[in-house]
Formats: structure tokens, C-alpha cells, sequence
């Protein structure tokens, strides 16, 4: 999970997936996450980003190939987003 702390933006790096329909995306932009298709590159934080405070790992990988399926993550984010709207 990469964090973009002056915007409260946040990343996830998942595993494969599919863009999502124009309510998933809308949901997701509203709650300061996003989700890049399979297929898209995502800039990640270099050693002076994170000195900077520009963007910084929140849960740097450990192994490559180690991440979660976007669905869950998407679901996950959606549900933990209107529990807290509630």
C-alpha cells in the first residue's frame, strides 16, 4: 500500500484484475483510493519521495507476487468505506 499523505491518497498494489465499472471507480475516487487495470503501470516510491513526504510505502511488499487479488481489495475498500460513512 503506497500512501500519498498531503492528499490523503492511497494505492494498493494487488494482484490481477480488471477495471472496474464507473460506480466501483466513482466509489473509490470519493474514498482516496483508485485501482490501475491489469496492464498499467503505477509509479512507486523512491527513496527521496519518501524523505520528501511526497508518497511513502504504508506496507511495503515482501516478496514479489505477494499481493492480494484486486477484487478483495476493491470489496474491502468499498465495505470499510460506507461502514464508516454510516
Amino acid at each position: 500500500m503506497i500512501e500519498r499523505p498531503h492528499t490523503e491518497r492511497w494505492t494498493f498494489i494487488t494482484g490481477p484484475g480488471h477495471k472496474p465499472n464507473e460506480a466501483v471507480f466513482a466509489d473509490l475516487l470519493r474514498f482516496g483510493a483508485s485501482v490501475a487495470p491489469s496492464g498499467d503501470h503505477v509509479v512507486l516510491p523512491s527513496p527521496d519521495d519518501e524523505r520528501l513526504d511526497l508518497w511513502r510505502w504504508e506496507c511495503k511488499p515482501t516478496a514479489r507476487g505477494d499481493f492480494p487479488p484486486q477484487s478483495a481489495v476493491v470489496a474491502t475498500t468499498r465495505a470499510m468505506a460506507t461502514s464508516v460513512a454510516r
